[in-house]
């Protein structure tokens, strides 16, 4: 008996319901195909070579950027643990960019050092998600989770000791000039050089105390041509307050110590190179500063003997476009210099020291950095200052360190802008950074906006309006999407992408790319490096996703990364020829053409594309039902919009069961 059964063209994608629930054009399995709604099913498309360059290490954790520092170029930036590379999309050249020392105003450029610490640099990365990244202007800031901190140079500001002034005002007959350090007098009373140059009258001064043993030992006493006695700790690592008072009515004798309670009490002169600590309002330290004295007037500084540059090897390391010479871009990468610490101390304006970076980002001008839940924010439009530029008052342009308390103690991994709002992301929850009208160090808030679990490694990617996120559960991957419903204030929603096909995507996820105008989702996990599930999607009249699940193979291919760009899906791949990196671009969006044998360069859509579908329920003589698949394979170009499936050889006392399928 021959069977025969016409079927719509099996555009539907996979679905693993029960046959009997799934829409008619559903199947069990589809590789290699393309699911057209216009044009049927059809085969993908192979890939197209961009560009490819020879790498000296392992390319499996290769990370990539877009990146477009100027309007000349567009930018595929793969960094691994084999180095940098930047791949012009337009021109398919690939440029290797400078590597080491090269920035003049790095701190101890010695080129041992930096080889060091870039075998570090790279050496640390373990996947493609121990890179994180950020562009800021013409700048890619690059970072390696395991390896870049937030760390203290060696440098430090010059220790000055602890020093005070004793500055004679006027001179008369009936003027005796009084003093005391440490509770010891110095006194003219009775002396007869008191009616003398006010310079001559210091000098005097500074003997008497050199003669006392218990001064001498302890301090340096420097007479000074315009009356001043520049009194300096012998011990410069003692910075306490030195003890000194006048016994003299302002007019004809004053002091200054090294500290003092505020700025009107600064004298208008003073030594080139003097140095006072300020005590602030507060009782605590906290706003606390110094000044020295350069050029005739007080300049703030940082406190004498305080750290002032941050380590730049450990932190993140820079990609520029140094220029071009006759149309071809010069790029250097290497650590690069920090602000330093030019005011206050470790208590009023401490380094925001972490042992491990997890994210970066930038926001409002401002680079951003998360360790834990510790949020650091540079000064705004300085993305390489982490310090207060003053002491003296909190600017809103000052930098940000913040704990974050909100939600469940989980780092955060990524930092996304969505929804015209900024949101940092935790393995279990979504937080909000908010700032009215901006953010500033007394205007950021967070706030809990959801809590739905996500995998850390495969950070989300933000679509418009849309945010794919995915997550494993029990060895297998699910896709989510989160979006916020129209209306005033509602809450995010979640829709499970994967809802029909719980077990399809096998293993944990490694990497996520989504094009939400293209209708596109691509996931890869860590059981196959070259298999690409395809999510192929459209929208119903409440904005829902309607998925068509589906597997792309690369035979002899291994895949290290994957970027949507310009509609197109950017791949880093390595395949039979050793030493060699290639990027290569697939055209996600339409199927291959009809009746054309497209020359492509290395993948070709020609690699078994098959597609299982449920056909008929069988009885036998006994009862039993077995159930017959129909197996499509060798798929041509020519797409297929109907077919007739057809079973041979079954004999006349089976029993056809006619099973109505209806659309889920």
């Amino acid at each position: 008996m021959l069977i025969e059964q016409t079927l719509p063209a099996p555009v539907g994608g996979v679905s693993q319901m029960p046959p009997h629930l799934r829409g008619p054009a559903q199947v069990t399995e589809a590789v290699n195909t393309f699911p057209s709604l216009l044009e049927g099913l059809g085969v993908r498309q192979g890939t197209t070579l961009v560009s490819s360059f020879p790498v000296l290490r392992d390319p499996s954790s290769s990370h990539t950027i877009d990146w477009s520092p100027d309007a000349s170029g567009r930018y595929l930036v793969t960094v691994g643990s084999s180095g940098v590379a930047i791949t012009d999309v337009r021109t398919g050249t690939t440029y290797i960019p400078e590597s080491g020392q090269h920035w003049d105003e790095i701190i101890g450029s010695e080129e041992d050092t930096f080889a060091a610490y870039e075998g570090a640099f790279y050496g640390s990365v373990t996947n493609p998600n121990s890179f994180t990244s950020t562009v800021i202007g013409d700048t890619l800031y690059i970072a390696v989770e395991n390896f870049s901190r937030v760390r203290w140079a060696s440098t430090q500001a010059p220790v000055s000791p602890a020093e005070a002034l004793v500055k004679i005002e006027a001179v008369a007959p009936e003027i005796f000039h009084k003093f005391a350090l440490d509770g010891v007098t110095i006194t003219t009373e009775g002396s007869p050089f008191n009616n003398t140059v006010p310079g001559y009258v210091a000098l005097i001064m500074a003997l008497d105390a050199r003669d006392v043993p218990a001064l001498n030992d302890r301090y340096e006493f420097t007479p000074l041509e315009d009356g001043t006695i520049r009194i300096t700790r012998k011990d410069a690592t003692d910075q306490s307050p030195i003890q000194l008072s006048s016994g003299n009515q302002p007019e004809w004798l004053t002091i200054t110590t090294n500290v003092i309670s505020g700025a009107d009490k600064l004298p208008e002169k003073a030594p080139e190179g003097f140095v006072i600590r300020v005590a602030g309002l507060s009782t605590t330290t906290v706003d606390d500063y110094w000044v020295i004295r350069q050029n005739d007037r007080w300049t703030e500084c940082v406190a004498p003997g305080a750290n002032t540059e941050i380590d730049p090897y450990l932190m993140p390391w820079a990609l520029k476009l140094t220029g071009r010479v006759d149309g071809i871009p010069g790029f250097k990468f290497g650590p690069i210099k920090w602000a330093l610490r030019r005011a206050g101390d470790d208590t009023s304006n401490p380094l925001p020291v972490v042992d491990g970076i997890n994210t970066i980002f930038s926001t409002e001008q401002r680079l951003g950095i998360t360790a834990g839940t510790t949020i650091i924010l540079s000064e705004s439009n300085n993305p390489q200052n982490l310090f207060r530029t003053t002491i003296t008052q909190l600017l809103p342009s000052d930098p940000v360190n913040i704990k974050s308390t909100v939600g469940p103690n989980a780092p955060y991994h990524t930092f996304v802008q969505w929804d015209n709002s900024t949101y940092l992301w935790s393995e279990q929850a979504q937080v909000e950074v908010e700032g009215d009208p901006v953010i500033t160090p007394t205007t950021i808030a967070l706030s809990m906006e959801s809590r739905f679990e996500n995998d850390p490694d495969v950070p989300p990617v933000v679509v418009g309006s849309r945010i794919y996120f995915a997550r494993a559960v029990n060895g297998y991957t699910r896709v989510y999407e989160y979006w916020r419903p129209p209306g005033y204030n509602m809450p995010p929603r979640v829709d499970e992408v994967t809802e029909m096909v719980p077990t399809y995507l096998i293993g944990n996820p490694t990497r996520l790319v989504a094009d939400d105008s293209l209708g596109f989702i691509g996931v890869m996990t860590d059981t196959s490096d070259n298999t690409l599930y395809v999510c192929h999607f459209t929208r119903d009249g409440n904005g829902q996703v309607q998925p068509r699940w589906h597997r792309w193979e690369f035979p002899e291919c291994s895949i290290h990364a994957i970027r949507m760009m310009n509609g197109q899906l950017q791949m880093v791949t390595s395949r039979t020829s050793e030493g060699v990196v290639y990027i290569e671009s697939l055209d996600v969006a339409n199927p291959a053409p009809m009746h054309t044998d497209l020359p492509y360069d290395l993948d070709t859509y020609a690699v078994d594309p098959v597609v299982v579908l449920d056909g008929f329920f069988i009885r036998d003589r006994q009862g039993a039902v077995t159930q017959k698949r129909w197996v499509i394979r060798n798929l041509t170009l020519d797409h297929l919009r109907t077919f007739r499936a057809r079973v041979d050889n079954v004999d006349d006392t089976t029993e056809l069961l006619r099973v109505t399928r209806q659309p889920i």
